[in-house]
């Protein structure tokens, strides 16, 4: 089963719109079976309810279906997270995916506890025998925002960086464009600038000095999201809390994780041109 080549492709993925962006983890799959040599990689992108990934699987077995998940650790008998649709290999022994999926509220398949197995289909139909494995990397703790204006002649920018360490999360926030001596409430968010949701994480008040600019840096213990894996967005409002208001200006948190997927995935000769 060969999936369609996406739109615009090019033939180096170098060169590609998509390859340049980012990704939360990948996996490097490896065999685990005796007698196997199966390999590939995979790369991951959780956003609320919904994780994309990009798999390529070589050295398989010709005209063959696999099951594949996410779940924790590479033992076959690893909780499942995530439940994959059947690969199916060409004659060559090659399986490809590229798809985005439902998750449920609050998962975040992208991080390192959590692998990529492939598992072989017996006679009676049982995906109970792991072929090939890669533990998911998720290398980074951080993301970053540019905050622009939400609002017509809205003069509000900055920055947003965010670090997460375990439970704690730590934020810089640098704006400038303010009304001198204003105060506004300001969070995170969870969805994105285009496609708002409810709040995530709140902030002290913000309040700007006589130069219309505010400076400070927060940390929150415990943070309930892992707002560095993308599917966040910081926004400041018009007025202070309790009243808030409408947005002013907002800005979507990057994860700076993984950058694009390499020339495997759009190779002429890997899509079998």
């Amino acid at each position: 089963m060969l999936l369609a080549l996406p739109a615009g492709a090019m033939a180096h993925g170098k060169d590609h719109g998509w390859n340049k962006s980012r990704w939360d983890a990948r996996a490097v799959i490896k065999p685990v079976a005796a007698g196997e040599d199966a390999n590939g990689r995979a790369f991951l992108r959780q956003r609320p309810g919904k994780a994309t990934v990009v798999l390529r699987v070589g050295k398989l077995d010709p005209d063959a279906r696999y099951a594949a998940r996410v779940q924790a650790g590479c033992d076959p008998a690893g909780a499942a997270v995530l439940a994959l649709p059947d690969l199916y290999t060409d004659e060559r022994g090659v399986a490809r995916r590229w798809l985005t999926v439902p998750t449920g509220a609050g998962v975040n398949v992208a991080q390192s506890t959590y692998s990529v197995n492939l598992l072989a289909y017996d006679a009676a139909g049982a995906a109970t025998a792991s072929v090939a494995c890669g533990e998911i990397d998720a290398p980074s703790g951080k993301a970053a925002a540019r905050v622009r204006p939400s609002i017509d002649g809205g003069t509000v920018r900055g920055t947003v960086l965010a670090k997460q360490d375990g439970g704690l999360l730590r934020v810089e926030i640098h704006l400038k464009g303010l009304a001198p001596g204003s105060t506004h409430a300001q969070h995170i968010h969870i969805g994105s600038c285009r496609e708002q949701g409810g709040i995530v994480v709140p902030f002290p008040d913000a309040v700007a000095g006589a130069d219309g600019q505010y400076h400070a840096i927060h940390t929150i213990a415990a943070a309930g999201a892992n707002v560095v894996r993308g599917g966040y967005y910081y926004n400041i409002h018009e007025a202070a809390s309790p009243t808030v208001g409408g947005g002013i200006a907002c800005g979507d948190l990057r994860s700076k994780g993984w950058r694009g997927h390499g020339s495997w995935w759009f190779h002429p000769g890997w899509w079998g041109l």
